[in-house]
Parts: structure tokens; sequence; C-alpha cells
């Protein structure tokens, strides 16, 4: 009862303080009207069509568009807004409550990773609604692919966490499945800065195995699970990342 509502908390929270936009009296500005709405607005419609949009002609003659890994066509939540085509066109208050969506997701994954490091209800929902509400968070709401991205972090960060504690390859693997999930939603950077983090847990978790002399099994297997979450991350996000680096140069 105590979880059900500290994730309540967290949706009204988020009602709150984005009821001008929810209820129609605002609207998100700068990237998303003039780039992230087109895009998605596309992506949604051609999915509709049974095509998969590899080509956008509607700019400079034609460019390609699934290899902008920022489209994030294949990412699974994307597919969603399919059900809310009419005439070829996303509704832009649809696009505007799957961003903000995410935003509660924040909160919510937050609040997860802190109740799954044994921090009280309210101990985990002040953590959720810091991540949910704190500068960076709700500056970057007018970039969609980057709020996607965060909203994956904690949950990937916490199945990695116990993977280490455990040494269990299989939580290894069920990480690396989030963490491609975060590189198909879309912001490359996001994916290079959470990689970096958990690499460096890995050296954190091989420093203390190193000071209770722990056997070498345990260094190999941690050492194998930052692997496996690697491996699996890029194998789930290879259909976004080999495009992007054929088209980058």
């Amino acid at each position: 009862m105590g979880d059900l509502m500290g994730i309540s908390a967290l949706f009204v929270a988020a009602v709150i303080f984005y009821w001008p936009i929810l209820s129609g009296q605002a609207f998100l500005w700068e990237d998303v009207p003039e780039q992230w709405y087109p895009l998605a607005s596309y992506t949604a419609s051609e999915l509709r069509m049974g095509r998969l949009p590899l080509w956008n002609p509607y700019l400079f003659g034609g460019i390609p568009f699934f290899a902008m890994i920022d489209v994030a066509v294949l990412y699974p939540l994307n597919w969603i807004m399919v059900l809310f085509v009419e005439d070829n066109m996303l509704s832009y208050l649809v696009v505007e409550y799957q961003i903000i969506a995410h935003i509660l997701l924040i909160g919510c994954t937050t609040y997860a990773f802190a109740r799954g490091n044994a921090i009280s209800v309210s101990g985990s929902l002040v953590a959720g609604l810091i991540y949910m509400l704190c500068g960076v968070t709700v500056h970057n709401v007018i970039h969609p692919v980057f709020v996607f991205a965060l909203a994956w972090f904690p949950l990937v960060f916490l199945l990695f966490k116990r993977a280490v504690a455990c040494e269990s390859f299989q939580l290894a693997v069920f990480s690396g499945g989030l963490l491609g999930v975060l590189i198909v939603a879309g912001h490359a950077q996001v994916f290079v800065y959470v990689s970096y983090l958990l690499a460096f847990y890995i050296l954190f978790s091989l420093g203390y195995l190193i000071r209770d002399s722990a056997s070498r099994s345990s260094f190999l297997k941690v050492i194998g699970i930052g692997a496996v979450t690697m491996v699996t991350s890029l194998a789930i996000g290879a259909g976004v990342l080999l495009p992007m680096m054929e088209l980058a140069p």
C-alpha cells in the first residue's frame, strides 16, 4: 500500500506541474514543434500504413530517416503512437502526453531504484520527485529523446547493481536488455554516459573484491557481467547504431 501511495504521489505531482500543457492551456515549445513533432508524426503515419520509414522525402529532396538515431523508429513506446494516427497525422497534444508520461516514468523508475536499495517509501518519493522535476529534466522536456533515454537509466543501474551483487548473468541480460531499450530511445550521448557509469561501477566492485581477498572466479564473474550487459545492449541497439555509424560520415 505504501508503494502504491508513493507512485500515486508522483503521478499527482506530474499532473499538477504540467497541468497547463495537459489541459491544452499551454504547449511545449522549441524543438518539440519544430523538430520532434514532424518526425514523430511521420514515423507513426508510416508505421500505420505498414511501411518502415527508411527515407524522408520531404527535406532537401529526400534524406535518410531510419538511420537518424534521434527519430527513434525502433523505440517500442513510439509504436503506441500508431494507435493515434488520424489522416496520416498525430495530434500534437498526444505527442505532448507521451513526453510528459516519460517524465512520470523518470520519477517511477527512480522510486523503484531507491526502493531496491532499501530506502523508505518517503525517501524514495523524494528521490523520484527530485529527478522527475529537477532543472535538467524539466529543461530537457523540449528534447524528447533525451527524456526517453533518462527514463530507463535508474532501472538499468538497479538491475546491474543486483547482477554484480548476486553474480547473476541472468540479471546482467535483463540490465543489458533495458540498456538496449535506452539506446533505441534515440539519444546516443545518454548511452555513452550510462556505459561510463557501469564501467566505473565494475572498477568499484573489483576494488571491493581486492580488499576482501575474493576468489578469482568472483573477479571473472564481475567482469563477465559487465561484458554480458554491454553485448546484450549492443545486440539490441545494433539496429539503430549501425545505420547511424554509416550515416555519420
